[in-house]
This record gives C-alpha cells, sequence and structure tokens, in this order.
C-alpha cells in the first residue's frame, strides 16, 4: 500500500511538471474527486498504469476510459495521441462522464485531435455545465460572448 501512495504522488508530482500549454494539465490537478485507483500491491509505473487502464475500459470501465484519455491527451505512459484521446473522452462523454464532457468541448474549441467547431465546444460545455462542472459553465460564459463578438454584437438567442 505504501507503494501505491509514493507511485500516487510522484505521478500527481510529475503531472503538475509537464508543460502549461496543454489544456488537460489543469484537469489533473483538479479533477481527483472520482479518480478511481487499482488498490491492489503492483507496480505503478506509467506503464504499468496505463497497461491496467487500458485493460478496464476495455472491460467498460468509464473511469478507466477517462483516465486513459487523459493518459493520451497528457503523453504519460503513453506516446501523446490527441486523435485517441478525443475518442476516448467522447466514449466516456456518451457514458455520462462529467469531465469527459468537458473534455470533448475543450477538444472542439481548440482542435485537438478534431476540427476546431465553436458550436459542437458550445453544445459539450453546455452538457458538462449542466451536470454541474465549475469549469465548464466559466468556458461556456466566456464563449457566449466570444461567439456575440464575432457576429458584430448581435445576440445569440438559441441556448
Amino acid at each position: 500500500m505504501k507503494q501505491l501512495l509514493i507511485s500516487l504522488t510522484l505521478l500527481t508530482a510529475s503531472t503538475n511538471l509537464a508543460s502549461a500549454s496543454n489544456p488537460f494539465q489543469s484537469m489533473m490537478t483538479h479533477d481527483r474527486s472520482n479518480h478511481i485507483m487499482i488498490t491492489k500491491e503492483v507496480k505503478t509505473s506509467q506503464n504499468s498504469i496505463f497497461f491496467y487502464a487500458q485493460r478496464a475500459a476495455k472491460q467498460g470501465n468509464v473511469q478507466a476510459k477517462y483516465d486513459l484519455a487523459m493518459m493520451y491527451a497528457l503523453g504519460k505512459g503513453v506516446q501523446k495521441n490527441p486523435r485517441k484521446a478525443f475518442n476516448l473522452f467522447h466514449e466516456a462523454a456518451r457514458k455520462g462522464h462529467v469531465a469527459a464532457k468537458y473534455c470533448v468541448a475543450v477538444n472542439f474549441e481548440k482542435g485537438l485531435g478534431v476540427k476546431p467547431q465553436v458550436e459542437l465546444a458550445r453544445y459539450w460545455y453546455k452538457l458538462a455545465a449542466k451536470a454541474g462542472y465549475p469549469q465548464a459553465m466559466v468556458k461556456l460564459a466566456n464563449l457566449k460572448k466570444l461567439i456575440k463578438r464575432q457576429r458584430g454584437g448581435a445576440v445569440y438567442a438559441a441556448n
């Protein structure tokens, strides 16, 4: 158990050192409330974490799909792959994972793994906000202002 706690501390610390330019970086430090880790005493290197997350995701575990998507988005334990990250975020979001809904919106807004599409970003931010995700509420408000400015100040009526 000590080995697991030490490795989780190291994983969290290494996550905080990663590039700030990655929009998912802040997710790793803020979205720990529902984070489920394998509690067996196993080697907890990033490769084994990736292995167990992949195994659980194949069995339909929504949290594991989200965790695996974060690994692909950040390049932790696996080569960075925005397209795979998006696909896994999307699968988890369709199954109801709130943080994954937010991540799908970020992908659409920033064009990570998909073509940038502001309207789809708005749709997914709205779903995450309705589910109570606070960062999505802020992003949704900012996105509405941006859309309003792009349309020359016209009120954007579709809510």
